[in-house]
């Protein structure tokens, strides 16, 4: 829609009434509202952004939820948002909503690439976590994975959150990845009687050394009387 000054509004219209925001409607707590607005703003184009304004008067507390448009030349100033205050009774109701924007929505068939579309399913973590497993990238991983689910409509994620999950799982791993290895060769052991281990630890509680063999490294020491090694690039991608 154009105003009389000729400046444009874009007012979403392909989103069914049960699903938009209106004066008055509640929520059981600030998280639920804060989804609705977000799915929200998927359906209709947009992606959100956060921001709070508290009080400590008799009105309580209130959140402001704005909108943020996500685009190479930043935020344009665009005065759509859903604000939520607190009640008595534990409820967080709609104080205010502007449902026009000053900038065009993102098409339907682009939607999946708005932040809040854009979450790692279960199926993508094992799949990161596996490629990773044969030194295969979180770029190569995401590509294949677009392969798998016929598109990348279908992943449900970009590239960068490939990146980013595969950045906090190594933060994870590097943290334990030590008494992960322990506790791998203890079931390893369980299954095979003759799988022997062996570990120092300084006196800070890190790994120092390590040592395993199993059955048939055992046997073939005890009649070739060889040193066993290892080759720990044998059969990966590098």
């Amino acid at each position: 829609m154009v105003t009389p000054g000729g400046h444009k509004y874009y007012v979403p219209i392909s989103v069914e009434d049960d699903l938009k925001p209106f004066i008055s409607k509640s929520f059981q707590s600030l998280e639920s509202g804060i989804a609705f607005y977000s799915e929200y703003g998927v359906l209709s184009g947009f992606s959100v952004r956060l921001s709070a304004e508290k009080t400590h008067s008799d009105e309580g507390s209130k959140s402001k939820v704005g909108k943020r448009m996500r685009t190479k030349s930043g935020r344009c100033g665009c005065e759509a948002k859903l604000v939520l205050k607190f009640s008595p009774g534990n409820i967080y109701y709609v104080s205010n909503f502007v449902e026009a924007h000053n900038h065009p929505l993102v098409p339907e068939d682009c939607r999946h690439f708005l932040k809040g579309s854009r979450k790692m399913s279960t199926c993508s973590m094992n799949f990161v976590f596996d490629a990773s497993k044969v030194n295969i990238g979180t770029m190569k991983s995401f590509i294949m994975m677009k392969e798998l689910v016929k598109g990348y409509e279908n992943v449900g994620a970009t590239s960068r959150e490939f990146r980013n999950f595969d950045r906090d799982l190594k933060m994870f791993i590097g943290v334990v990845d030590a008494q992960m290895i322990i506790e791998k060769f203890k079931v390893k052991q369980e299954t095979d009687p003759g799988f022997f281990y062996a570990h120092d630890v300084d006196p800070a509680g890190n790994l120092t050394k390590l040592f395993w063999a199993d059955s048939m490294a055992r046997r073939n020491y005890e009649l070739y009387g060889d040193a066993v090694s290892f080759d720990p690039t044998f059969n990966t991608n590098k």
